[in-house]
């Protein structure tokens, strides 16, 4: 089980999503995972997609902190944009502490806390 917000970072247009989860032993682990390998942009909606690099259409984005809610400015054909919400509860799952998205693995961040 995972804490039940996230935080955002963000790295060129990778965006990152960094929870601390239940690993071996209920032991916490922090880990990051790039939501590009998880989430599209469906005409201004996000969408879980391997591989969907919503990120490079979906701006401005704030994670809820008190849901797995993130929400972002995406943009639709002709270059107007939306505002879209997505729980990524539906996508990212706890393997062992580490985030991951679809089955691709996230990053566990060695010494840091939320």
């Amino acid at each position: 089980m995972c804490a039940s917000s996230y935080k955002l970072g963000n790295r060129g247009a990778a965006q990152f999503e960094v929870a601390t989860c239940a690993g071996p032993d209920d032991a916490p682990v922090t880990s990051s995972l790039d939501l590009n390998d998880c989430l599209g942009n469906s005409e201004g909606l996000m969408v879980g997609r391997m591989g969907g690099n919503a990120f490079n259409t979906c701006h401005a984005c704030s994670a809820s902190t008190t849901s797995a809610d993130i929400t972002c400015e995406c943009e639709i054909t002709g270059g107007d944009i939306k505002t879209s919400s997505f729980d990524l509860d539906t996508i990212v799952t706890n393997n062992n502490g580490i985030l991951a998205g679809f089955d691709l693995p996230g990053f566990e961040i060695a010494g840091s806390g939320l």
